[in-house]
């Protein structure tokens, strides 16, 4: 009901404890595995398709993303302050991307069994980190579910009142949804969301650019 002022406030206290803790962890890890064998961590697999899942799968993040970055505009005052962001967010993701990864190398089971990967390595190898970690993830969840729902309200609500109605059917119907499950939910939305996403980025770049900014 805040909108997405709300939702920077939240995100403004959350996301910092999420990428120090992600950190943490890292160099706790990295003590662990030796880099001049990690091949040997790595289980590969027959996918001549691994161009077009990456693909894919930034485009179907970016049907998430966009939204959000739209209703941001009015916290955004010139071009060198979106590209210092830009660049600043960039750096971060790949560093937390890199420790992730180097985080499931290091899984004992079937990687696809897992609803998630990441929570479950945790759990195994820093116990003591565990419900900790289990409460930022789902603080991580809450906030991006959030997010995205209240960049969605703001983009079609004609007025309060259909945003407070729309607000309402989601929450409803996202009850109905969980029993899904969330792997079950992404591999079927994954491809799909990709391919819209894909039409999605091609419109971005096809329109004009705003002089404002």
């Amino acid at each position: 009901m805040t909108s997405i002022r709300g939702v920077v406030k939240t995100n403004e206290i959350l996301v910092p404890i999420l990428v120090i803790f992600l950190v943490i962890i890292g160099l706790l890890n990295f003590k662990d595995i030796n880099f001049l064998n990690l091949d040997n961590y790595i289980v590969r697999v027959n996918n001549s398709n691994f161009v077009l899942n990456a693909i894919l799968y930034c485009s179907y993040n970016s049907i998430l993303l966009i939204p959000v970055l739209i209703t941001l505009k009015e916290y955004l005052k010139n071009k060198t302050q979106i590209f210092s962001i830009s660049l600043i967010s960039t750096i971060i993701v790949i560093i937390l991307s890199i420790i992730v990864f180097l985080l499931l190398v290091k899984v004992d089971v079937d990687i696809t069994k897992l609803e998630m990967p990441a929570v479950y390595v945790v759990s195994k190898m820093f116990s003591l980190f565990r419900l900790l970690y289990g409460f930022i993830i789902l603080g991580s969840i809450f906030t991006t579910s959030i997010s995205l729902g209240a960049s969605f309200l703001q983009n079609v609500s004609k007025n309060k009142k259909s945003y407070t109605q729309i607000a309402l059917i989601m929450c409803i119907t996202s009850l109905v949804v969980s029993k899904i499950g969330f792997s079950n939910l992404i591999n079927f939305l994954y491809p799909l969301f990709g391919y819209l996403g894909l039409l999605q980025i091609f419109k971005t770049f096809s329109i004009k650019e705003n002089k404002k900014i």
